[in-house]
Formats: structure tokens, C-alpha cells, sequence
């Protein structure tokens, strides 16, 4: 999942950005078709890319599910990210990138090179092990 939109100093989420991860554990819990995260990483920043949107935009979901989120790694850590991905295989794991990297991440675990369209912030891509599908929020939004 991308984080959601930025705000005009972008390094938080716009107004809008903050009414979507507010409504993301409405979604979840309604949805039949998502399913509920086990486990949430989130992009961290370090000295090249200050971002808290990754953190901002799931932090509603993780406290309503009860589970942290996992800030261990930070925006070009795709290798590690990819790894603990790897050891948790089974699990449902939220991923909350920069869209580009996250591209990079997807294809690393999937094989398959998708494009993140640069406006896109309704989409959520789950990989079930075998197939990897394109799920939109946005008919649950109201923004």
C-alpha cells in the first residue's frame, strides 16, 4: 500500500492524506475481500528522505488492530525489507512504501514489474503467494 497523499511540506500527510488513514480501519473491518494485516511495516525515514506519511497513514489501522508497526527500515532497505517479508511467509503483512520503491519490493517478492501510477493512492496490491491482485479503496472512501 502507498502512503497517502502529501501534505504542502511533504513530509506529512494533506488534509485529504489524513482523512483516508482515518478511515482505513472502517475499511478493513468491512471488507471482505482485504485481508486483516498480521503484521505492519512502514517505511521509516532516514538523513536523505524525511517522510512520517508511511507511519502516518496506517498508524489508525495498526492502533485499531492492536499491533505496532514495525519502523525498522527505511525508504532503499528493499533487500532487508524483502527478507522479513520472507521469514514471516504466511502471515498478512501490511507493506506502507513510497510508491516507486514499493514497485521495487513487489517485484523482488512477486517477479512481476508493475507501475504505480504517480496520483494513485486508492490502490492496494495483495499477493496471496500465487497471484497478485489490484485492489482499489476507493468506492470506500469518502473523502
Amino acid at each position: 500500500m502507498r502512503h497517502g497523499e502529501k501534505g504542502s511540506k511533504k513530509i506529512d500527510l494533506s488534509n485529504e492524506g489524513f482523512l483516508r488513514a482515518q478511515q482505513l480501519p472502517q475499511i478493513f473491518r468491512q471488507s471482505q475481500s482485504l485481508p486483516h494485516p498480521e503484521l505492519i511495516i512502514a517505511m521509516n525515514q532516514n538523513s536523505s528522505h524525511s517522510s512520517n506519511r508511511p507511519y502516518e497513514t496506517v498508524k489508525f489501522l495498526a492502533d485499531d488492530l492492536g499491533i505496532s508497526i514495525n519502523l525498522d527500515f527505511t525508504r532503499d532497505q528493499v533487500h532487508k525489507v524483502v527478507e522479513f517479508i520472507e521469514k514471516h511467509t504466511g502471515k498478512n503483512i501490511l507493506v506502507v512504501w513510497e510508491h516507486i520503491v514499493l514497485c521495487e519490493i513487489i517485484k523482488k517478492i512477486t517477479g512481476i514489474d508493475i507501475k504505480w501510477h504517480e496520483d494513485d493512492y486508492d490502490s492496494i496490491y495483495i499477493w496471496s503467494g500465487q497471484d497478485l491482485r489490484k485492489k482499489s479503496i476507493i468506492n470506500h472512501l469518502e473523502l
